[in-house]
């Protein structure tokens, strides 16, 4: 007899999944209160319950800090008051911006048990519409 299966599929972005939307001060404390509070209590609450899911990341929050971008072609939108990376703290870590950076917490869902599975879900969420 085959068991039932649910698929728990879980985006992990940080401040990243929301910002070419809206930035301010509110996206930066979703941000954080997701690397304090959120992502830990929920991936407590799988474990203690024998659970797995899949964790689909941005890459960007794998780092401590921000590559060097500086080689990157800069990206302009209309509806950004400036262009892509500069919404990125370029100086800060995740000591000091972990609404940004997660390595810390990437390594804690990669050390639970049972297993979490990590997706890898774009470097840092760069809308590709309309690239040739």
């Amino acid at each position: 007899m085959t068991q039932p299966t649910v698929v728990i599929s879980l985006d992990l972005e940080l401040s990243w999944g929301s910002f070419d939307l809206s930035f301010d001060d509110d996206l930066l404390k979703m941000g954080r209160w997701t690397y304090d509070t959120g992502a830990p209590n929920l991936l407590n609450h799988l474990t203690r319950n024998g659970l797995s899911a899949t964790w689909a990341m941005v890459g960007a929050i794998m780092r401590p800090s921000l590559p060097d971008v500086s080689g990157l072609p800069e990206v302009n939108y209309p509806h950004f008051s400036k262009p892509w990376f500069s919404y990125v703290p370029k100086e800060g870590d995740e000591s000091t911006h972990p609404e940004w950076f997660g390595a810390r917490l990437v390594e804690m869902i990669k050390l639970a048990k049972p297993e979490q599975e990590i997706g890898f879900h774009s470097f840092h969420t760069y809308p590709l519409d309309g690239l040739a």
